[in-house]
């Protein structure tokens, strides 16, 4: 992939953290970071529960490599469900490619479930130019 590419996906994608849906979007946009091999997606505001999101005054000080942002951050989101923080839960990446739109880390200890369409997805969202995939219909 190019640098920074990016590209509209047209499947419904949901995350959740216990019963409440933190993010619900049928229009994300998959984007793959510089150097980086697996995708993220990145979301429109109006698509996420933003009265979740608290934010940030700075990055937060622990985390994975893997899930974390792979270049600078214009702002970072704690994010509060059901009587739980979760720090530097999500962001908005400092690249006019997505300025515009927020990104959630894809840490198994903040998200309960990603799905894709109805089927669950760990760690990172499929990648379409490495794999074909046969969903449920």
């Amino acid at each position: 992939m190019p640098r920074n590419a990016k590209r509209s996906s047209e499947r419904w994608v949901r995350a959740m953290v216990g019963d409440t849906t933190v993010v619900d979007s049928r229009a994300p946009l998959l984007f793959w970071e510089d150097t980086f091999p697996v995708p993220s997606y990145a979301f429109a505001e109006d698509d996420v529960r933003t009265d979740l999101l608290v934010r940030a005054a700075q990055a937060p000080s622990t985390g994975e490599f893997f899930f974390l942002p792979k270049g600078p951050v214009s702002q970072w989101f704690d994010l509060h469900v059901e009587g739980t923080d979760f720090a530097g839960a999500a962001w908005i990446r400092d690249d006019s490619a997505v300025s515009d739109r927020i990104v959630f880390s894809w840490q198994s200890t903040i998200m309960d479930r990603w799905l894709e369409e109805d089927e669950q997805v760990h760690s990172h969202p499929r990648d379409p130019h490495k794999r074909v995939d046969a969903l449920r219909s």
